[in-house]
């Protein structure tokens, strides 16, 4: 059979050949497994597993030669501001060059034979082929020229977009592990999937975009397998699904405060204390119970530490004498890498903490609301502070109006980085961020 040339038709035929390999999978995977979902023939489904990523492979290596041209033919449908063809076209841009990345990275890895490279190569960008198979359709349905012949959309399969359009939660109820799993994790403050879940329950979840790898803070490489990651959470896609069915998904909510200069000292024999504990100022303490009301029972704290950069309160740290201004501080890369790793970009934030903070950390979190901004001096926001945290119907008032405006912000932020436009316009009663980072 000859092989398509038009790199519109090459890359649609691509995307069938992708979903057909997965719908395939889908089909027998049941097979394998008890009546519970656990996995009893593990070779057969391993081998599985595997076969669907050659298939899928296979049809990628299309994807890989086609698709330049596929992209740069497609351009021209962003001109249309359509902010979920906008998001699709840039995503597949993104997994693109992210399958390439990884390929030239294997390129002088030891291998033995062809077969197992193959399979490693496969496993390895699966993400970016489950990508293409999913976008591609988006994309396609809104060119002119290949609208007749696009494959037909399928179900989410890439949890790190956003935007409503994308989202496609699955109509029927999943399976009983798997349905468990997300609702469980849907009433979880940090959305966080139970650790203890099979790899098979995990992978299910991934592969219909309910669920996603949090990267490690420390910069080591996303991977699906979750024995080597930080976490597993919940996407957008899973957050719906719990709602459709039923279940309580509130977003998740994070506030972020800064250190302080003074610092506890460790216990005899100990060289660090929690970051919870390490900072004893009394504007930090007050920045501090202010985030643990605006959290309550719903939401994370998080420190902002100009040696250690975005840390829970349970990190152990040692004392340091750094200041956010200084050379050898955090950088902004590595903030934003930890802010992927807490998956702050799905979360309404709200930052408490002086304005030099707050610059370092307008990469990494660009829709952080900041409540304090604009205020005159430590001593106002104090007052302020000491205001939104109090059990009163003006403190309820306050603590709602800041959560209001985090929101805000990230529905702007999330639309404007479909369409490119930047950064959403000020909140009414906040300062306007400040636009680079150090």
């Amino acid at each position: 059979m000859t092989k398509p040339t038009d790199p519109l038709e090459a890359v649609s035929t691509a995307a069938r050949g992708i979903q057909q390999a997965i719908a395939d999978w889908d089909a027998v995977n049941d097979s394998y497994c008890d009546e519970d979902g656990q996995v009893v023939d593990t070779d057969g489904w391993e081998s599985g597993i595997v076969a669907r990523d050659l298939t899928a492979w296979h049809h990628f290596q299309a994807v890989l030669e086609h698709g330049i041209p596929f992209l740069l033919l497609t351009k021209d449908l962003l001109r249309q501001n359509t902010p979920h063809v906008n998001h699709a076209h840039r995503t597949l841009v993104q997994t693109f060059s992210s399958a390439y990345r990884t390929l030239q990275r294997m390129i002088d890895s030891p291998h033995e034979g062809d077969h197992p490279l193959r399979e490693y190569v496969a496993a390895e960008i699966w993400h970016e082929t489950a990508s293409w198979a999913e976008l591609v359709p988006v994309v396609l349905e809104a060119h002119p020229r290949a609208a007749a012949n696009a494959p037909k959309p399928a179900l989410a399969r890439s949890p790190r977009l956003d935007g409503p359009q994308l989202v496609r939660a699955a109509a029927d109820r999943m399976p009983d592990i798997a349905h468990e799993a997300v609702l469980s994790a849907a009433v979880q403050p940090d959305h966080l999937l139970d650790q203890d879940l099979r790899q098979r329950t995990v992978d299910y979840l991934i592969d219909r975009g309910m669920a996603w790898v949090r990267p490690l803070p420390d910069g080591y490489p996303v991977t699906r397998d979750h024995r080597f990651a930080a976490a597993i959470h919940l996407t957008e896609a899973g957050r719906q699904y719990a709602q459709d069915q039923g279940a309580p998904a509130p977003r998740r909510r994070a506030v972020v405060v800064t250190c302080g200069s003074r610092k506890a000292t460790p216990a005899p024999g100990a060289t660090t204390v929690p970051a919870g504990d390490l900072y004893t100022g009394s504007y930090h303490k007050a920045l501090r119970r202010t985030a643990d009301t605006l959290t309550g029972d719903w939401g994370s704290v998080y420190i902002l530490s100009a040696q250690a950069g975005l840390v829970t309160t349970d990190r152990l740290l040692a004392p340091y004498d750094v200041r956010i201004t200084d050379a050898n501080a955090v950088l902004g890369e590595q903030l934003h890498h930890q802010a992927a790793a807490f998956d702050l970009q799905h979360a309404d934030v709200v930052f408490l903490g002086g304005a030099k903070y707050a610059h370092a950390l307008a990469f990494a979190v660009p829709h952080r609301a900041m409540p304090l901004a604009g205020t005159r001096g430590i001593g106002e926001q104090l007052r302020l502070l000491k205001q939104a945290r109090a059990d009163t119907d003006e403190g309820r008032q306050l603590r709602t109006s800041w959560w209001t405006q985090a929101d805000f912000i990230r529905t702007q932020q999330a639309a404007l980085r479909g369409t490119g436009l930047g950064r959403p316009a000020t909140v009414p009663g906040q300062a306007a961020p400040p636009a680079r980072t150090r």
